[in-house]
């Protein structure tokens, strides 16, 4: 057996959805999902096996959670860790009757809106460090200093990579809460 790492796949995946998706599709290639651990953000661990028909659900949840794990593991469902603020649960099946989700729809769309602003909120702040920045930069050329000028341009090349991210992923949580709640 082989083990394969996916590199941020829960940035990448970032709608609850989303990550289910990719997380069954995984399965039916026969790519197993280990349990998720602290590393977790940075990589899933897979370990390649036979194609399975696996049910996952990524949820949000206000319960207690004592209560709400083992409701869920008497349901025969395998905790398979948290990522991203969502439980993710598995549960292998066979036939064409998928397992019933449980998922709390309203939960998992306020979690969408309330991270789609957070990352709104992060992409403005590096907006407005951008626009300070290169006034500085204006008016230090302006002024012939250009000894700022490298440390400036670097920073902004820097910080670049993370402006777009947070564009991109408050874009895909508020267009699914846009379009859930319909």
């Amino acid at each position: 057996m082989a083990d394969k790492k996916n590199f941020f796949a829960s940035l990448r995946y970032i709608v609850p959805e989303d990550l289910e998706y990719f997380l069954e599709e995984k399965a039916s290639e026969g790519f197993k999902l280990e349990r998720l651990g602290e590393s977790s953000l940075f990589y899933f661990d897979f370990t390649e096996g036979t194609p399975e028909k696996v049910k996952y659900v990524a949820d949000v949840t206000g319960l207690s959670k004592a209560l709400y794990m083992q409701m869920l593991i008497d349901k025969e469902w395998e905790y398979m860790g948290k990522v991203m603020n969502c439980y993710l649960w598995r549960k292998t099946y066979s036939g064409s009757k998928r397992p019933e989700d449980f998922a709390d729809k309203k939960g998992i769309r306020s979690h969408c809106l309330k991270m789609g602003l957070t990352f709104a909120l992060m992409a403005l702040i590096l907006i407005a460090v951008y626009v300070m920045m290169s006034v500085v930069l204006v008016a230090e050329g302006k002024a012939g200093n250009y000894s700022h000028v490298t440390g400036y341009g670097l920073a902004m090349g820097l910080q670049l990579p993370f402006l777009l991210y947070f564009i991109w992923a408050a874009y895909k949580l508020l267009k699914f809460w846009n379009y859930s709640k319909r």
